[in-house]
């Protein structure tokens, strides 16, 4: 596989794991909030899922690259 391939799915990788942690730093917010937006906090949580499945993924594909 090209250079550039692991290159795009590393720079992939490091990008959901930003956003993971941007949306943990919300979800702890929300979690303080007064009052309790439960909507918010589930749809949140929802979306740090996918970037942890998303994160997980892309990992995946960097161990099998190298």
């Amino acid at each position: 596989m090209a250079v550039t391939d692991s290159s795009r799915i590393r720079a992939e990788y490091e990008k959901a794991l930003a956003r993971k942690q941007e949306l943990s730093e919300k979800l702890k917010k929300l979690e303080d909030a007064e009052p309790k937006s439960f909507r918010d906090i589930w749809m949140t949580r929802d979306q740090i899922a996918y970037c942890q499945g998303m994160a997980e993924g892309l990992k995946f594909a960097i161990d099998e690259i190298s």
